[in-house]
């Protein structure tokens, strides 16, 4: 998993156990990359987000996250940042500011 916030700081890199909960907070929107995310389940606020199939390649998903929730297609998602060469394996999370996912 890499998230970025909206000036591009690194807020989070690493690997998710199954079971856990990750908490991210910073600027909305954030960038969100997720290896292995079929096991990611997404709440932003503390509700409930589909990433759609939209967001998808395989099992990683690209996408931006607002604070209200929606999530739109990634605007750099051709030039993935440092640590995209190793992606989350089996991450059970992902947030965005004030959110906190669960797997």
């Amino acid at each position: 998993m890499d998230v970025h916030d909206a000036a591009g700081r690194r807020v989070f890199a690493g690997n998710g156990r199954a079971n856990s909960v990750k908490t991210i907070a910073g600027v909305a929107p954030m960038r969100v990359y997720l290896g292995s995310a079929s096991g990611v389940q997404l709440e932003i606020n503390n509700r409930a987000v589909a990433i759609g199939p939209q967001f998808w390649a395989g099992d990683v998903a690209r996408f931006e996250a607002g604070a209200d929730g929606v999530l739109r297609r990634d605007s750099r998602a051709a030039t993935p940042g440092p640590g995209a060469a190793t992606p989350a394996a089996a991450t059970p999370g992902a947030a965005i500011p004030g959110a906190h996912p669960s797997g």
